[in-house]
This record gives structure tokens, C-alpha cells and sequence, in this order.
């Protein structure tokens, strides 16, 4: 019976072997998912630091993802009643997503940096039935592209915009809670000096407008 109970043992770390693998072996670990860069579109101020994260990444799906479905983009009074270079009055999403498509993807955009400060959110809804409203004000623009060869940044300083959001409480954001998106985005009125307007020009040339050559059209938060 010794004999027997010896041999076993013997046989017992080939039978886990054969069975499983070597029972020293480490275990297999899967590796971490990757951190976001976004935080959960939960709130107003999540969308708007998001969108800065879109613009700083150049990342079209991140930015699209922001958006309602009928998103409107207004253009500063100021802009449209241009006498010389008028825009139009607003835009939808498909136009919205076609020139942040252009500006992004420009072959002579090389970096872009944006930062601006954002009041706390306020209920809209005697605006706008079921919406909240963020100013957003100091708004600094840096557009890191080349000239001929050569390198140039075009900066736009003090913009200012207003935002209304939505609730859809039928999504879910990536932590569970309902789902917020920008559902309109109105440009204000600025004085631009020489150097933003050339900056103005520029962002709205890379952006791709679908306007007649030479048309000047404010860029949303310039």
C-alpha cells in the first residue's frame, strides 16, 4: 500500500499537467481598459470640457458625439448683417459636423489649443422649453498651422457663446446617469482686433464653409 501511495504521488503533478497545466504557472491577468479622455456627458459642464477635449484632440467622433440630433449653430448678429460678407443665420448639425470634419482633418493644421471659463449652468426652460443655458466667456483659441512653408499660430482672445443643453433621460452617459448633448450653440457679438480677425479668416478657411470665396464668417467660440 506504500509502495502504491508513493507512485501516485509521483504521478500527480503530470496528471495536473495533462489536466490543466503547470499549477506554478502565473495567472493570466487582462490588461486594464483604456482610460477615457472624456468625462461622462452627464452634465452641461461635462459636454463643454469635452468639447474642449474634441477640439484639442482633433477627434470628430468625440466631437459629434456631443451633439442633439437638431443641433443649431447661430452666428453672431454682427456676422450676419455684414454688409459686405453677410452669413447665414444658423446651421444644422450635418453642416456643424462637415466643417469640424474640414478644420480637423486640414492637412495644414498642425495643433489646436482651446480654453474658455463656463458660468454655471441655469434652468432655460422659459427660453427654450426643457433646456439649461452656460455662458461661456474668455475664450482663448490657438491655431498652430503653417504659412507658406513656414510655421504660424493664429490666436483668437476673449470670445464669448452661449450654450443650451438637453436631457435624454432615454440614454445613459458612461457612468449610468442620463445623457445631456449641446442642442444649440449661439455665437455673440465680439470686436475683433486686426490680428483675431485674420485668425477668424483663417480657423473659418480650414474649417471648409460651404460659402462663396472670400466670404468672412465668425468662428463659433472666436
Amino acid at each position: 500500500m506504500r509502495t502504491k501511495y508513493y507512485c501516485l504521488w509521483l504521478a500527480l503533478p503530470l496528471i495536473l499537467i495533462l489536466a490543466g497545466g503547470c499549477v506554478f504557472s502565473p495567472t493570466k491577468v487582462p490588461p486594464p481598459p483604456p482610460v477615457s479622455l472624456y468625462l461622462p456627458q452627464d452634465s452641461p459642464a461635462n459636454c463643454l470640457t469635452n468639447l474642449i477635449t474634441a477640439y484639442v484632440q482633433r477627434d470628430l467622433d468625440g466631437y459629434k458625439a456631443l451633439f442633439a440630433s437638431d443641433f443649431i449653430f447661430v452666428f453672431s448678429p454682427t456676422d450676419v448683417e455684414n454688409p459686405t460678407n453677410p452669413t447665414p443665420q444658423r446651421w444644422g448639425l450635418p453642416d456643424e459636423d462637415a466643417s469640424a470634419d474640414k478644420m480637423f482633418h486640414s492637412e495644414l493644421v498642425d495643433k489646436i489649443d482651446l480654453s474658455f471659463t463656463q458660468a454655471p449652468a441655469v434652468d432655460s426652460g422659459s427660453e427654450n422649453a426643457g433646456t439649461w443655458k452656460v455662458l461661456v466667456s474668455q475664450v482663448n483659441l490657438l491655431i498652430y498651422t503653417r504659412q507658406d512653408g513656414q510655421p504660424w499660430i493664429y490666436r483668437v482672445n476673449g470670445g464669448t457663446a452661449t450654450f443650451y443643453f438637453k436631457e435624454y433621460p432615454q440614454e445613459t452617459a458612461s457612468n449610468g446617469k442620463p445623457l445631456w448633448r449641446i442642442w444649440e450653440w449661439m455665437d455673440q457679438p465680439i470686436s475683433f482686433g486686426p490680428q483675431a480677425q485674420v485668425a477668424a479668416r483663417h480657423s473659418q478657411m480650414l474649417r471648409g464653409a460651404n460659402y462663396k470665396p472670400g466670404q468672412q464668417v465668425s468662428f463659433a467660440v472666436s
